[in-house]
């Protein structure tokens, strides 16, 4: 594929829209679609051909929930790496989870780590910031207009009262809960049983304990892992997204990978995975995140109940996705769905990675038909594992366009761009 080398140039190829796959024409100027042509009727600048079978421009892919880590955890991963995993896996723009060290719950972390992203980044970003009981510092972090919104772990739950609700609303920010009870939930359970430690009663449990509360927000449910707190949640009228491992995986996973498949909430067995799995490709899930939480090598060597919970997900969870589609279980409409249109409007950015004139133009291209198996030692990642190791995929990324520019194609990467432009208010 050869990268374009004026601002102005023209994507000649198939592309996802209206509703389908279709030949068009894409002038891009700048940062933003200027014109979307059906067939290949308009050309302004360099034409980019994209003739490959199989090869399809998608909306830019928006992941709701990753752990870049970095600041003092930057030997897990740091903005630069994760951000170019995430670039490698087609996604154009990462949320960034509070709970790195410090924690991103005052005025002075924040600023360390917004500057971290604007000087490292990859892709567009975007941060929660965690809960500070000091209302006056929890508003001055939710004003910013980098954060998406308020992120809630299953600690911070007896914390919360009106109080940080109104702020949260006031502030037009996202409130994206954990939901786990934190009385409901414990640790020293060894592989294959963590469901019993932490089990889908904890789950129900936060929303029975504190929906009153989520009410008073624009609350998004997170990482959801059971049939139960999906349906639960949607009752409520909450937003939510699961994550590839909770889809496709069970605790049988955790039994025979050990820490590997180690991850928060739990892998849970396969009856709560099928039900949960059929309820996904009915089209009941809002979104579809990585929850990206990579930790070192040594870390994950640890025994089973000390070493710490997740895994790396930015550049095999498209993959994942399309394969879905390939066999069947889903179509490109809910691939759009899940990764660019539903996230859009739960986060309030409207024109960020769509494909019609106008919209900032982060897309994201893939082969429907290139085929492999996921081998974590070629992670971008400095996390190089995966429970996922093995898996059989078809349908891959090939290139990944930020605010206009080619950020990635085909394994290599290109100037970085100006990022830290998308706006949440």
């Amino acid at each position: 594929m050869r990268i374009p080398e004026r601002d102005v140039y023209t994507i000649h190829g198939r592309a996802y829209v209206l509703g389908g796959i279709r030949r068009v024409s894409i002038v891009i100027s700048g940062e933003f679609i200027k014109r979307m042509c059906l067939g290949y009727t308009c050309r302004e600048g360099d034409v980019v051909k994209l003739n490959e079978p199989g090869t399809v421009v998608l909306p830019g892919v928006i992941d709701m929930h990753v752990h870049l880590r970095g600041l003092e955890l930057s030997y897990k991963e740091d903005e630069k790496s994760g951000t170019m995993a995430a670039a490698a896996g087609g996604v154009t723009l990462v949320l960034d989870m509070p709970n790195t060290k410090p924690r991103i719950n005052t005025t002075e972390a924040l600023e360390r780590k917004l500057e971290a992203l604007r000087t490292k980044s990859y892709v567009e970003f975007g941060v929660y910031v965690g809960l500070n009981p000091r209302k006056e510092e929890l508003e001055k972090m939710l004003a910013n207009k980098h954060v998406a919104g308020l992120k809630l772990y299953p600690e911070d739950l007896p914390l919360i009262d009106e109080g940080i609700m109104e702020l949260v609303a006031k502030n037009n920010k996202l409130l994206i809960v954990h939901c786990e009870h934190p009385d409901l939930i414990e640790e020293g359970c060894h592989e294959g049983e963590r469901s019993l430690c932490r089990p889908v009663a904890a789950e129900l449990g936060c929303l029975e304990s504190y929906s009153q509360l989520f009410r008073r927000a624009r609350t998004h449910i997170t990482h959801v892992t059971s049939p139960q707190l999906l349906l639960k949640a949607r009752a409520e009228g909450f937003t939510t997204d699961t994550c590839p491992h909770y889809l496709l995986l069970t605790s049988d996973y955790e039994r025979k990978l050990g820490c590997i498949a180690k991850v928060n909430p739990p892998l849970r067995p396969r009856d709560v995975q099928e039900k949960l799995f059929n309820l996904f490709v009915a089209g009941l899930v809002d979104a579809w995140v990585t929850d990206h939480a990579p930790h070192s090598h040594n870390e994950k060597l640890k025994s089973f109940v000390e070493c710490p919970s997740g895994f790396p997900g930015l550049e095999i969870s498209l993959k994942i996705l399309l394969t879905l589609v390939n066999k069947g279980f889903i179509s490109m409409k809910t691939v759009t769905r899940l990764t660019n249109s539903a996230p859009r409007k739960i986060l309030k950015i409207d024109n960020y990675g769509c494909t019609e004139p106008g919209c900032v133009a982060s897309l994201t291209i893939v082969n429907l038909k290139k085929r492999g198996r996921i081998d974590p030692t070629k992670f971008i990642s400095k996390a190089k594992y995966t429970p996922f190791e093995g898996f059989e995929y078809e349908g891959d990324v090939i290139a990944t366009i930020v605010r206009g520019s080619f950020v990635y194609v085909e394994g290599d990467f290109y100037n970085r761009p100006m990022v830290g432009n998308v706006e949440f208010r």
